[in-house]
């Protein structure tokens, strides 16, 4: 090799070299969104944020002051798309919540809609919650979506017990996961059993992804059963039922916690 053609190709590599030191690097920041006072009664808040804020890949959340139930949590973007996050916490003061990854990588978000309820646990009465968005200034590429298809049920026929969950005295989320297996299914009905049980939201999440939420949000007394609730797109396989309650009374309220009373239970059953 001549003496120009190896000083060329040093240079060349000290010159690589150099851009790759100058080259941005992904900037990875959490950003305090906003902080709201909780009540201790369920309580329903907006946190607005603004497409000129930037985009956000995950979210987070903080209790500050006394213990925090948070149990629903629906993100609105600029674009007028939105998506629930699977928010099932009950939050010390001073802990903070994993981060929950946001659909589509990176996104501007409008407002952020939160349900939850002041605990009020000790002697210090007040609380609030405070939400980090996770900022990055360069995207990241979209994952590639899941090629696995989910295999194809046997059919079933007339209504089936597709689970069944206490429901605590303050404001609270659960989730009943389903899958294939358990087949497609049309509509679907709630029945409430020991105490009446206010009902905020029920949303489904079909195999595919998309998600529909049930009309009910108001009282349901114990011991009754709702009219079927029909499903989008006539018979779908669900993923996951996602439920917003709280029980309501304020004679068992103020009873000892669960030891004198039947606890409130939620049944959700699908009909083939």
């Amino acid at each position: 090799m001549s003496p120009l053609s190896k000083s060329l190709r040093t240079g060349l590599a000290a010159l690589a070299l150099s851009l790759a030191t100058l080259a941005p690097a992904h900037a990875d920041s959490w950003q305090l969104l906003g902080q709201q006072h909780v009540s201790p009664r369920p309580d329903y808040d907006v946190f607005h944020v603004g497409r000129d804020v930037g985009r956000f890949s995950a979210l987070s959340f903080r209790a500050l002051g006394n213990r925090v139930a948070i149990a629903d949590v629906k993100v609105v973007y600029a674009n007028g798309t939105s998506e629930h996050l699977n928010v099932q916490e009950h939050l010390v003061p001073g802990a903070t919540t994993r981060s929950y990854d946001l659909q589509g990588s990176h996104r501007r978000i409008d407002r952020i809609e939160v349900l939850y309820q002041n605990e009020r646990f000790g002697r210090i009465r007040h609380a609030s919650v405070q939400i980090m968005g996770l900022k990055q200034e360069i995207a990241a590429p979209a994952p590639m979506p899941s090629p696995t298809p989910w295999p194809t049920p046997a059919p079933g026929y007339g209504w089936e017990n597709l689970g069944t969950h206490p429901v605590s005295l303050t404001v609270d989320h659960d989730t009943i996961q389903l899958g294939a297996i358990r087949g497609r299914f049309r509509a679907l009905k709630v029945q409430v059993l020991g105490h009446d049980v206010h009902l905020y939201n029920l949303r489904v999440t079909f195999d595919d992804g998309q998600v529909q939420e049930l009309p009910i949000n108001g009282l349901i007394a114990a011991g009754m059963t709702t009219a079927p609730l029909d499903l989008a797109g006539h018979r779908r396989m669900i993923a996951r039922i996602d439920m917003v309650y709280r029980t309501v009374g304020n004679d068992w309220v103020h009873r000892t916690r669960y030891g004198n009373g039947e606890q409130a239970r939620v049944t959700v059953f699908g009909l083939h």
